[in-house]
């Protein structure tokens, strides 16, 4: 077994079905994934990643979640956090980079991130 298993393949991976920058985001995206529901075991909520993204502002506790505005420094989205260890690395770091689904922010009828999965950017102290 020792042979045939690295370290490697212990580290949990994060399926993502593409990476977007903040001007690929916008209603209509979110308005076709809402197309290919109910997701599922056999249809799985979409997945995207966003590098080098900061916040503006600080995490504010709303009900369940963290609620945070994000940008790439050309578009701004309202982040939702609802793991605290993910919450941790945003609190840490200045820029970092991102996994997230997309829902319709009613309230600004405008997109929503749902955080999911972050890390720091690489060369971020």
């Amino acid at each position: 077994m020792a042979e045939n298993i690295n370290p490697e393949d212990f580290i949990p991976a994060v399926d993502i079905d593409c990476a977007l920058s903040f001007t690929d985001i916008d209603l209509k995206l979110v308005e076709d994934l809402e197309k290919i529901k109910p997701y599922g075991e056999g249809n799985p909520k979409p997945l995207f990643a966003a590098f080098n993204v900061f916040k503006k502002g600080v995490p504010k506790k709303v009900s369940s979640f963290f609620s945070l505005w994000l940008s790439d420094g050309t578009k701004t989205f309202e982040g939702i956090v609802y793991d605290k260890d993910i919450l941790e690395i945003m609190n840490y770091a200045q820029h970092f980079d991102l996994v997230f689904s997309l829902q319709k922010n009613t309230y600004h009828n405008i997109p929503k991130l749902v955080i999911s999965d972050c890390r720091l950017t690489d060369g971020n102290d």
